[in-house]
């Protein structure tokens, strides 16, 4: 059996096989005695009513100017995700959250190969969106572009996710020419303990996550394991 993937006019024929991923990661940081002045987030949602919003205090974004900043005071239209948001939404994949986000273009190639784009730069091998983790460089090194579920991140583990829809070039280079998306992890010591995950699609295709996060004095680390397993399309 062959699959048949076309992308920006190449067309590739080859077999058909399970692609299996393997994935780890490691974080470890140091914890501040004191947490700096701004840094808590409170979301106003649900019914609140308009007098109450404007007492809320509003979530502070790093991806606009690469400085912590009042969502209010953002110079680029600046769209957040939650934590909380994702758990509700019961989505398993980063590019399945961002279709609900504002001028935020997400379209599939197959079933496990995304294009994402601001403003509707999305092909798959676009340079002209910046995706980011914790705000480091996240694309292809290769092609550019974005392979989402390659990265070894566990959702669980994701704090917010800040998509900017504006240029960003002056902040981050030439790749943030129409947005950035910038995905922004727990701290370490926000993840203690052990989590377990396994889903499973209605393909039957796999995916399983081991996280476990400790802490001694200062110190703080989370170690994530990751295995995927999916037909090629």
């Amino acid at each position: 059996m062959s699959s048949v993937c076309a992308m920006g006019g190449l067309t590739m024929h080859g077999p058909r096989r399970l692609v299996p991923l393997l994935s780890v990661l490691i974080v470890i940081s140091i914890s501040c005695a004191e947490e700096s002045p701004g840094s808590r987030e409170v979301v106003a949602r649900g019914n609140t009513s308009d007098e109450l919003l404007a007492f809320q205090e509003l979530p502070v974004v790093v991806s606009a100017s690469r400085q912590a900043e009042p969502l209010n005071r953002s110079s680029t239209p600046v769209s957040v995700v939650t934590a909380e948001d994702i758990h509700l939404s019961g989505l398993t994949t980063v590019p399945e959250v961002l279709r609900f986000v504002p001028g935020v273009d997400v379209l599939a190639y197959g079933r496990n190969r995304y294009a994402v784009g601001v403003r509707g730069g999305h092909d798959y091998f676009s340079d002209r969106t910046l995706t980011m983790i914790d705000g480091r460089n996240a694309e292809s090194p290769v092609f550019g572009g974005s392979e989402f579920l390659r990265y070894p991140l566990l959702m669980e583990d994701i704090e917010r996710i800040e998509v900017v829809r504006g240029p960003g070039g002056g902040a981050w280079g030439a790749n943030a020419f129409n947005g950035v998306i910038n995905v922004i992890t727990k701290k370490p010591e926000d993840t203690q303990g052990v989590l377990a995950s396994t889903t499973v699609n209605e393909f039957g295709e796999s995916s399983s996550h081991v996280r476990w996060g400790a802490k001694k004095g200062k110190w703080a680390w989370r170690t994530s394991f990751g295995y995927q397993e999916w037909e090629s399309s």
